[in-house]
Parts: structure tokens; C-alpha cells; sequence
């Protein structure tokens, strides 16, 4: 017995001295990081939906109307989600409007705040700032995310135009800024869609994410605009957070054989 007790002493031991290094590695003040991972170009309607409630672990939100606003909030965001912003217009303009014309995504959900689920939908189209046509240039948007200090994590942006060329800048304070002023738009319906994937990590919880994006170059004189339909974000755990969760596995199974 006296042997059990001191190997359970010892693990113990072992993972206490293990939470307490991953505790300063994951409490660590690494430097702000913002990477782009991949840009995707979606041309024709998908066959299978992005799953909103899969992806967007931490939070997610879609907008599908407008509003006569110069903000304006999602239409339907995870039910516990807190970390989307509104969105604000950038450039000028009244108010946010939504087009007739639907995009080429879809998507699937299961936790959303209201309606509280869908398969396969397509959620009205991109919502964009209502100067459009010739007036369209800078005309856009501006979104926030909060982020974690301690936890690297993912946001997705679902971005799209119409007869107008997209001008993206993603900006977190302290790390290298993003800018792409390539995505070109044809006056197509439906509308076509381009898909942002980052990874990013504030220096603090108050530094926020800020993406705008705007248009120029516009081909179509009468509904040239560029818009956004959905975003999403999940966090990826540290590699100290899941020696952690490892370390702790072990323990709990090393207490169970020794108690045997």
C-alpha cells in the first residue's frame, strides 16, 4: 500500500510540476501573430455546405438584410457566441443594404441564436455597404473580432462581389498587416465568393482583429459592390494546452491503477 501511495504521490507530483510549466508557457506574452493560410475562390453554387456550427467552434455569425444603419449586427450568430462585431460602413454611405441575387455558398448550422438551425441554406445574399455603382469605390465595411492572448485561433471569412474588384486589409496591432487588393468580381449570379482563412493571436484580450474590405475598379456602373455573408472563428489549442490535457489523462489513469 505504502508503494501505491508514493507512486500516487509521484504522479502527482509529476503532473503539478507539469501544469505549472505549461501554465507559464501558455501565460507567456508572445508577440501579436496574424497569418494568412489560404485564399479560395468558390465560382459555382457548392454541393456541400460549410457547416457553421462545426467551424465556427468559438463563434460564428451570418447577415443576410439590411438595414437602414450605418451598423449593423448579424442576422443569426452562435447562441453563445460574443465574439463577431458589428459591422460599420467604411468609405461613406447611408446605411448597409442586402441584394436579391444569392451567393454560390451554403451552409448548415445547429446552434444558432435565431433560427436555431439549418441544412443547406443559403442565407439571402451578401450584405454591402448601399453606395454602389460608380460611387462604389472605397465604398465597404469595417468588422471586429476579439481574439485570445493565450490561444491562437482561426476566423474564415466569407467574402463576395458584383461587377467590382475587392480590396481586403486585415490589420491586428503589433503584428504584420494583410492586404489584397486582387479578388476581381464579375457581374455574375449568383454571386461568387472568396474564402479568407487566418490564424491570429492578440499581444492583449482589448486588441481587436479589424477587417475592411472595400471596392474598386468598378465594372458594373449601376450594382457594382463588394460584401460579406458569413465569418467564423475556432480556437487551436497551445501545444502546452494539450500536454496538459495529456498529462492530466495520465494521472487520472495512474490514481485509478493505483487504488486498485
Amino acid at each position: 500500500m505504502e508503494s501505491k501511495n508514493m507512486m500516487s504521490r509521484n504522479a502527482f507530483q509529476t503532473f503539478a510540476g507539469l501544469v505549472f510549466a505549461g501554465s507559464a508557457l501558455v501565460s507567456s506574452s508572445d508577440a501579436a501573430t496574424l497569418v494568412v493560410d489560404s485564399v479560395v475562390r468558390v465560382p459555382s453554387t457548392v454541393a456541400t455546405p460549410v457547416n457553421l456550427t462545426t467551424q465556427g467552434s468559438a463563434d460564428w455569425a451570418y447577415w443576410s438584410a439590411g438595414s437602414a444603419s450605418t451598423t449593423l449586427a448579424p442576422t443569426n450568430a452562435k447562441i453563445s457566441g460574443t465574439a463577431i462585431g458589428n459591422l460599420a460602413l467604411v468609405g461613406g454611405g447611408t446605411a448597409f443594404q442586402g441584394g436579391a441575387q444569392p451567393t454560390v455558398e451554403r451552409y448548415s448550422f445547429t446552434d444558432g441564436t435565431g433560427p436555431a438551425s439549418g441544412t443547406n441554406v443559403g442565407v439571402g445574399g451578401l450584405v454591402f455597404n448601399s453606395t454602389i455603382g460608380t460611387n462604389a469605390d472605397g465604398k465597404g465595411f469595417i468588422l471586429q473580432i476579439t481574439g485570445d492572448a493565450l490561444l491562437e485561433r482561426t476566423v474564415t471569412l466569407y467574402l463576395g462581389g458584383y461587377g467590382a474588384t475587392g480590396n481586403l486589409i486585415v490589420d491586428l496591432p503589433n503584428a504584420t498587416q494583410y492586404t489584397n487588393g486582387s479578388e476581381i468580381f464579375g457581374a455574375t449570379s449568383p454571386k461568387e465568393i472568396s474564402i479568407f482563412t487566418f490564424r491570429f493571436k492578440p499581444d492583449l484580450l482589448t486588441d481587436k482583429l479589424s477587417i475592411i474590405f472595400s471596392a474598386s475598379n468598378i465594372t458594373d456602373s449601376v450594382n457594382g459592390h463588394v460584401g460579406i455573408e458569413a465569418v467564423t472563428l475556432a480556437a487551436i489549442p497551445e501545444p502546452g494546452v494539450l500536454a496538459l490535457s495529456a498529462c492530466g489523462l495520465l494521472f487520472i489513469v495512474q490514481r485509478r491503477r493505483s487504488t486498485r
